[in-house]
């Protein structure tokens, strides 16, 4: 398969989730359209994603935006460009630093991390 993500408005760096409701895409009629010439449509257990083959191609839509349904369903921890672990796509302010490269430090911080997880939007 080829794969293609359309991806709803994220925040910018610095800018809060709940402005961005004003940029959020609306992808209905182009899920639509993607129903029906779709000639399989799978669910990933990851957040919730929807995937639609059209002629070979998997095309992913995502809504991260306003999304009880994503959150819910997020298990993924990320490393920001400068070293810190991410518990949450959407948020800045609990972010763990991982300061020194020890497997022992590392594991406590991701474990730190794991900690501050909860959906952002519930």
């Amino acid at each position: 398969y080829r794969v293609f993500g359309v991806v709803g408005a994220e925040p910018l760096h610095g800018a809060e989730p709940h402005t961005m409701l004003k940029y959020k895409a609306d992808f209905s009629e182009l899920e639509d359209e993607l129903k029906s010439k779709a000639s399989a449509i799978k669910t990933r257990e990851l957040q919730r994603r929807r995937k639609y083959v059209v002629e070979g191609v998997e095309v992913e839509v995502v809504h991260p935006i306003d999304n009880t349904e994503f959150c819910a369903n997020c298990s993924r921890l990320r490393i920001t460009s400068d070293g810190k672990i991410k518990s949450c796509l959407l948020r800045n302010d609990n972010l763990v630093p991982v300061e020194q490269v020890d497997e022992r430090h590392i594991l406590n911080q991701l474990k730190l991390a794991m900690q501050y997880r909860e959906p952002f939007f519930k």
